[in-house]
């Protein structure tokens, strides 16, 4: 085979992710035993997995953590686990991203402006986030996804509206989202709280696809923010598109028509893995630009 591929500029982690695992290592030092974190710290099985040699292992309940040092996960909790896990585990390493922070805040103050609280995010499947900011709202709110969702929003046409998002959506599709809201109830108030990184990732993949027949998207497909990156090239942009853990999961088979392979990857993914993709790339005949 014969093409050239390039790694797109903001490819990789996050500072939110990034924040996150280098403040369980941190703890990990510290305390000088293994770490509990209530789910996935971040949503990648070869960080998950890496984080796990180390000794910082993933429980799905917090009572498999009693009496020792647990960690609530860069997606944040519903605000009464985590006080339940303080009650049960010796020490909380809350590391809920900042952003998420942030829109919980947001999610507080339109709620307590007494408007019906609607959340853009994922409703196809459990995401943590998305869990965690019901849980802030104490349930009261409806997460939309669709045209037909906002369609069936239950509350009266003179009822005022605030908006929430996933802080990793796709933005394009928060903003139509958005605009069919406010079309159905005009007395909508939006706060915006989408992280900048996503936002960048998705905006770069855009702007640059038109260069290149071939996307390949490195990220792990629990992650909401590389999920998007692979529907926005596929569904959106139209490219042939691989959507692969690592460089085991390349098929050589749909890439051997590419002349242009545009190479990107989620907030969650580790540089490790976007340096196995370029090796691979590179020893089936590519040459990177």
């Amino acid at each position: 085979m014969n093409f050239t591929f390039t790694v797109a500029r903001t490819a990789g982690f996050c500072w939110g992710v990034d924040r996150a695992i280098k403040g369980a290592e941190g703890k990990l030092r510290k305390a000088g035993e293994k770490l509990f974190v209530l789910g996935h710290l971040v949503h990648n099985q070869v960080a998950v997995s890496d984080l796990e040699r180390q000794g910082i292992h993933v429980v799905r309940h917090m009572e498999e953590a009693r009496g020792k040092v647990l960690l609530i996960t860069a997606h944040g909790r519903d605000p009464r686990e985590i006080k339940k896990a303080r009650a049960i585990a010796s020490d909380v390493l809350d590391m809920t991203c900042p952003i998420v922070q942030d829109q919980h805040a947001a999610a507080l103050v339109l709620k307590n402006e007494g408007r019906a609280m609607v959340l853009i995010g994922t409703r196809s499947h459990s995401h943590p986030e998305v869990e965690g900011t019901i849980g802030v709202l104490e349930g009261a709110v409806t997460v939309v996804e669709s045209r037909s969702d906002v369609e069936a929003l239950p509350y009266p046409r003179g009822q005022a509206i605030g908006v929430i998002a996933q802080t990793t959506f796709d933005n394009d599709k928060v903003d139509e989202l958005l605009r069919w809201i406010s079309e159905r109830y005009p007395a909508t108030r939006y706060i915006s709280t989408i992280c900048d990184d996503i936002a960048r990732k998705q905006m770069e993949l855009r702007e640059r696809a038109s260069e290149f027949d071939t996307v390949i998207v490195i990220g792990d497909r629990e992650s909401a923010n590389a999920t998007h990156l692979a529907e926005i090239a596929l569904h959106t942009l139209g490219k042939t598109t691989l959507f692969i853990l690592n460089e085991d999961e390349i098929d050589v088979s749909r890439i051997a028509e590419s002349e242009k392979i545009f190479v990107t990857a989620g907030a969650s993914t580790p540089e490790g893995s976007i340096t196995g993709v370029v090796k691979k790339l590179e020893e089936v005949g590519g040459v990177r630009f």
